[in-house]
């Protein structure tokens, strides 16, 4: 698929991953628009990169979403690719920690529940154009869990299978479904790792999101990054081995 001329819509990418696919794709002559709900981190952004389109957008919101929907339309008419990249991740021993109901729901809402959401709402934006996309997201740890990631591991495995499911619904259709999986990655949002996982090696946002476009640009539906290419085979070849290591992390 080319990424050439698109309106691209980011969600969750005033920083890490999406906003280093913001700035790449910004340089391919797309109309960018990136929504986050920090809206300082926003007007930083727009000062460095006045090219850029930004929007407040609150993932937690099922009102904003349509609203954000409607302004682009109004803006733009069209979208030509949503990046479902919003998340959120906690680190935690889910039987000794003390979490509370929010940080649960929160995980599952922003993870989850938001980007079904998204692309529903989103769709009749998309339907308007010859070649269009919706690329959701997920992680490495969909395959396999990582016990220190309890509710972040499973709204991920749930994202990928919702993947797959909207890939077949959409097959009749001109939108192109994509899933990209990108390893443990330098972000603000791994900084918290507990155990071993803060010592693990971290892939940078930048050469994640490099990736995930090439992924992109070469029609490739499932775009594993990094160590989730490992935990793709081994989850297929040696499940319980590798679920062990997992285990020490």
């Amino acid at each position: 698929m080319k990424l050439l001329n698109k309106t691209i819509f980011i969600t969750g990418a005033s920083k890490g991953i999406g906003y280093e696919l913001a700035k790449l794709l910004s340089h391919k002559e797309n109309v960018v628009i990136i929504g986050a709900r920090n809206k300082e981190l926003l007007t930083e952004i727009k000062s460095k990169f006045p090219n850029l389109y930004t929007i407040y957008f609150d993932a937690l919101d099922d009102n904003n979403i349509i609203q954000v929907k409607g302004e682009l339309q109004d803006k733009f008419g069209k979208i030509d690719i949503l990046i479902n990249n919003s998340a959120v991740c906690y680190s935690y021993n889910f039987y000794n920690a003390d979490v509370s109901f929010e940080k649960i729901e929160t995980e599952i809402a922003t993870n989850i529940t938001s980007p079904i959401k998204v692309v529903k709402v989103f769709l009749p934006l998309l339907e308007k154009n010859t070649e269009t996309a919706i690329v959701n997201i997920t992680s490495g740890v969909a395959y396999l869990p990582m016990p220190s990631l309890p509710v972040y591991s499973s709204t991920k495995s749930a994202l990928q299978s919702f993947t797959i499911s909207l890939r077949e619904s959409l097959r009749q259709t001109k939108i192109k479904v994509f899933e990209a999986l990108p390893p443990l990655v330098e972000t603000q949002m791994t900084e918290n790792l507990i155990g071993n996982g803060k010592n693990m090696k971290k892939m940078s946002a930048e050469h994640c999101a490099k990736a995930i476009l090439k992924g992109i640009e070469d029609n490739c539906y499932t775009i594993k990054v990094g160590s989730s290419k490992s935990l793709f085979w081994g989850s297929k070849l040696f499940p319980s081995i590798v679920q062990k290591q997992l285990n020490k992390i």
